[in-house]
Order: structure tokens, then sequence, then C-alpha cells
């Protein structure tokens, strides 16, 4: 699998992932040397899925099905991955997402990207529904 150019840029210290909650437009701003981004709610994960996809970011997307639409054409790149929560827990977790794994920023560094997935898997354990790949 190729990887784009901004994936390319990584810090000694693991891969850079942004956090992006509520505000796909944001997404343009913080995505330089990203390798990953998690989005909070459904158009938000739509939108920016969409957006990164073009870069090769995968996302990680927390979505509680009350999606309004507002992308007409959904496009996930390669390695995303969508979890489905019951009704109104998309919000609660993406607090706890900021806060536990993210000490309050919207950018951070991970070494294993795939423990990131899982522990992101275990919180949301209790409010899963289902988990898309792309």
């Amino acid at each position: 699998m190729k990887k784009s150019f901004l994936q390319e840029k990584v810090s000694e210290s693991g891969t850079k992932v942004i956090l992006i909650d509520h505000c796909a437009e944001r997404s343009l701003e913080i995505l330089e040397g990203a390798g990953l981004a998690i989005t909070i709610g459904d158009d938000t994960t739509e939108i920016a899925g969409s957006i990164l996809s073009r870069f090769g970011i995968p996302v990680i997307g927390i979505t509680d099905g009350d999606c309004d639409e507002l992308a007409t054409a959904v496009n996930y790149a390669s390695g995303s991955m969508v979890l489905l929560l019951k009704p109104g827990k998309d919000d609660e977790l993406g607090i706890k997402l900021k806060e536990e794994i993210f000490s309050g920023r919207y950018t951070s560094f991970f070494e294993n990207i795939e423990d990131l997935k899982l522990r992101i898997i275990n919180f949301a354990e209790d409010s899963l529904k289902s988990i898309s790949e792309y």
C-alpha cells in the first residue's frame, strides 16, 4: 500500500493522529504530517473521511447514526474504520477520547496504531453496535 506524502512525515515518537470533533472543516488545518484521523460525529466522519481520503489518510469514525446526509458521496482511505454506537453516544465517546487519549489536545503521536484502535474499541464497548472497515 502506497502512503501519501503527508503520511511520511513521522515524528521520532510515532505516527501523528489528529482528532476532528464535529468540525470537518478543521481537517485541512491540522492534517499535515498526519497518518490517521479520529473523527467524531456522523457528518464529520463522512465529510472529513472524504477529504482525507484524497490524501490517503484513514479515519477512525465515531458515529451514532444521526447523519444529516450533508455529503453526497462518501469515500474513506484504505485502513479506515467506522464505529456505529448507540444513539447519542458518539459525543460522550468523543469527550472521553479527547481527555484520556489526547490529553485535551487535537493532535498526538502514537507508536502503535493497532493498539490505539483497540483502545478506542474498548472505550466504546458498552455502546458499540457495529464496526465497518474500509
